[in-house]
C-alpha cells in the first residue's frame, strides 16, 4: 500500500483554502545554497533588497510566523538598516565635513580616506552613533534569519547541522538562505 501524500492546507480570512503536498520537500531544502537561481522571481526579489518580503511570506506558508509579524519583524529591522546606514554615509559624506579637513590640511585635494574617518570619529559623534546603530540593526537581521533558518529545519524535518553552517550561509549569502527556505 502507497503512502498518504503530507498535506498541508494553506489560506485564511478572504484568501481560498489550498492543500498542497508537502513531502516532496521533507527532509531538505528546497534548492541548494548557490541553486537560489533555480527560482528566478525569489532570486532578483532579494537581490534588490526584499529579501525580507520573500522571508515573511515563506514563513507564513511553513504555518510558522504570521504574515503580519512576518512583515513587522523583517520588514522594520531591514528599514531601520538602511534608514540608519544610508543616514550615516549620507552624513559622512557630507561636504562641510570635507570642508573642515580640507581648511586643516591646506585644500580638498590633500584629504583622504582615513583623515575623513579620523575627522567624523573624533568631532560627529552622532555619525558614529548611526554606524553602531546600523551595525546592530544588520547583526539582528542575521541572527533572525538564522533564527528562523532553525524553525524551517525543525518543521520539515531537515537533518540538522552544526550550528556555524547555518550561521554561515545566513552571514555569507543571506539571499541564498532566503531562497533556500522558499
Amino acid at each position: 500500500m502507497a503512502s498518504q501524500p503530507l498535506v498541508q492546507t494553506y489560506g485564511a480570512g478572504p484568501l481560498p483554502e489550498v492543500q498542497i503536498d508537502i513531502s516532496r520537500w521533507q527532509n531538505t531544502w528546497s534548492d541548494g545554497v548557490l541553486d537560489c537561481f533555480s527560482h528566478w522571481p525569489s532570486c532578483l526579489v532579494t537581490f534588490f533588497g526584499f529579501g525580507w518580503l520573500i522571508k515573511a511570506i515563506s514563513l507564513n506558508r511553513s504555518a510558522i510566523l504570521k504574515l503580519t509579524w512576518g512583515l513587522a519583524i523583517f520588514g522594520l529591522t531591514w528599514l531601520a538598516y538602511f534608514v540608519l546606514s544610508t543616514t550615516g554615509s549620507i552624513l559622512r559624506n557630507q561636504e562641510s565635513v570635507r570642508m573642515d579637513i580640507a581648511d586643516k590640511e591646506g585644500g580638498i585635494d590633500n584629504v583622504t580616506e582615513d583623515m575623513l574617518n579620523a575627522e567624523v570619529w573624533e568631532h560627529h559623534p552622532a555619525v558614529v552613533a548611526l554606524g553602531f546603530l546600523a551595525g546592530a540593526f544588520a547583526v539582528a537581521m542575521i541572527l533572525l534569519n538564522w533564527y528562523y533558518r532553525t524553525k524551517i529545519r525543525e518543521k520539515y524535518h531537515i537533518p540538522p547541522t552544526d550550528c556555524a553552517e547555518d550561521f554561515f550561509v545566513v552571514c555569507c549569502c543571506m539571499g541564498c538562505s532566503v531562497c533556500q527556505g522558499t
